[in-house]
């Protein structure tokens, strides 16, 4: 049963019990068999990705729950923009004062130059629309351009590209 899990190791169990020649339970054997099919699953390649140091960070706004104070002491819904370096998952966040492109260009632009002291060679987005739903907005592609990098916005409904953000938000 082994040798059938190690050379094809999403076959259906129903088949693996009969190639085996069982006459035993069949709910017995699957459960048995699920035991042991993840030892021979090949691994996931989201769970094996290798993230080159200065390479990329990931971006995404998060909204803290309740509000933050604004400077009069009254409690509202402010963006804060996070940014976590994919290779360290060294982390950066800023409170911003909305979600408008040129506030969040000079969100990015205050944490790469203080925070993260460097520019990646990529900044992974989610479809934010500041940024730019289906393309980035022009100000977002002379902001790249400016610093030398590239601007990379995930698949529509994946959060596999920015994984690292999300879990690092919680």
């Amino acid at each position: 049963m082994r040798a059938l899990l190690a050379e094809s190791p999403r076959l259906n169990a129903k088949v693996i019990a009969q190639r085996v020649g069982w006459e035993g339970s069949e709910s017995w054997f699957r459960k048995n068999v699920a035991k042991i099919r993840p030892e021979y699953l090949p691994p996931d390649p989201v769970d094996t990705l290798d993230h080159l140091p200065g390479h990329e960070i990931q971006c995404d706004l998060t909204f803290a729950p309740g509000g933050l104070p604004d400077d009069t002491g009254a409690f509202r819904k402010l963006p804060v923009l996070v940014m976590v370096a994919s290779h360290s998952r060294f982390a950066g966040a800023r409170i911003l004062p909305s979600r408008t492109t040129d506030d969040l260009l000079a969100g990015m632009w205050d944490l790469l130059e203080h925070t993260f002291t460097g520019v990646p060679t990529r900044l992974v987005w989610d479809r934010e629309s500041g940024i730019g739903r289906a393309r980035l907005c022009e100000p977002v592609i002379a902001f790249a351009g400016a610093l030398g990098c590239k601007i990379v916005q995930s698949p529509t409904r994946d959060p596999a590209p920015k994984g690292i953000v999300e879990s690092n938000s919680g």
